[in-house]
């Protein structure tokens, strides 16, 4: 019966320090989580407002393209900035998912970290 308890010891001693170890883990890969989000939110209001400030310039290709002889010049900047707008949103489409993909990661470590402390408290 020694064995038996001394089995339930090394047990729970191992038990703990995966609860260590994964709370440490918690702990160092949150704030790189968190700032991940805020880079990628930062990024995505930077693309947006470069993405307002395209169609603004697009639009008054536009109207100098009706009013000016120099079409052929005109036309090419605004297939470039059509080929600027298409990339842009394709980043954004990128973004967003990296976005969604860093906040499920920082709920599941949230969660985690929460389950691991309920369990701290109630040894």
């Amino acid at each position: 019966m020694a064995s038996s308890s001394s089995g339930e010891n090394d047990l729970f001693g191992l038990d703990e320090a995966q609860k260590n170890i994964t709370l440490g883990l918690m702990s160092l890969f949150q704030p790189v989580v968190e700032s991940i989000d805020g880079s990628v939110v930062g990024v995505q209001q930077s693309q947006d407002a470069l993405l307002s400030q395209i169609d603004l310039l697009q639009e008054e290709l536009n109207k100098f393209q009706g009013l000016n002889g120099a079409q052929d010049e005109l036309e090419k900047y605004t297939h470039k900035l059509a080929k600027a707008r298409k990339e842009i949103n394709s980043v954004n489409n990128l973004l967003s998912t990296i976005q969604d993909r860093v906040g499920r990661l920082h709920t599941n470590v949230s969660r985690a970290a929460k389950r691991r402390q309920a369990e701290l408290v109630q040894v």
